[in-house]
């Protein structure tokens, strides 16, 4: 097939009749990968061209066919997360902690929604921020101050345990749920994905027509004027060099 075919093959789908892939609209609980990979359905279709008598399609149409594969998959492992994510919100609505409220000088609430990590430190804070307050009342009642201290530190290391106990039956909730699951197989996808497309960034173009069948549907992604990963970047580069320069490296 000459390569002026397989440009034919590689243009977007203004100019020939192609089907694209489906997305799900965003949401504010959307991962910011997925707002990334997401906008990637404008992508144009590369279709892999027949060869009489020939079994495999060329090395990089294959990697284009398989990145589109590997979206397609990230795409619906994002869809079934986000149904299950919005269906958990609505059986489990996000609780603040109560019992850690009234220690909170500004205002700022401390709920599930901030993570155990991040819930942790506002705890953390809020009780050095009731310590700092002692300090005026160690210089005339130092034993008085000491006692309210030793009352801080025994009730954050209380408060600390039950943030675990809440964190770990969140936890046990999301994996009776199923939306524990749905997020390890997106995050499974997501990183086939992304090596899917270092994949083909990595990719040696042998001819002309490789190189901008490969430069059209790298660039058609609207996310591409963004910056690819650093990774993606360097393999991009890399495979314009000469095999031996490349090994080199």
């Amino acid at each position: 097939m000459a390569d002026d075919d397989l440009i034919t093959r590689a243009e977007p789908r203004n100019q020939r009749e192609e089907h694209t892939m489906s997305t799900k609209p965003e949401t504010a609980d959307t991962p910011s990968r997925r707002a990334i990979i997401g906008a990637l359905a404008a992508i144009p279709v590369v279709s892999v061209p027949a060869f009489a008598g020939v079994a495999s399609a060329p090395p990089l149409l294959g990697l284009i066919d398989a990145h589109r594969a590997a979206y397609n998959a990230f795409d619906r492992a994002i869809s079934r997360e986000s149904e299950l994510e919005e269906a958990y919100k609505e059986a489990f609505p996000p609780e603040e902690m109560p019992f850690i409220q009234n220690l909170i000088s500004d205002g700022c609430g401390c709920g599930m929604q901030h993570g155990l990590e991040r819930s942790k430190e506002i705890i953390a804070g809020s009780y050095q921020h009731q310590r700092n307050a002692l300090t005026p009342l160690s210089r005339i009642a130092p034993e008085l101050a000491e006692q309210g201290r030793a009352a801080l530190d025994a009730k954050e290391i209380e408060n600390m345990e039950l943030v675990d106990r809440l964190f770990a039956d969140e936890e046990a909730r999301k994996e009776t749920f199923g939306l524990a699951a749905a997020s390890r197989v997106r995050d499974a996808v997501s990183n086939a994905e992304d090596e899917a497309l270092t994949a083909l960034c990595a990719y040696p173009c042998e001819t002309i027509a490789e190189a901008r069948i490969k430069a059209e549907y790298l660039v058609s992604m609207p996310t591409f004027s963004d910056g690819l990963p650093d990774h993606q970047v360097e393999a991009l580069l890399l495979s314009f060099l000469p095999q031996s320069d490349n090994e080199a490296t």
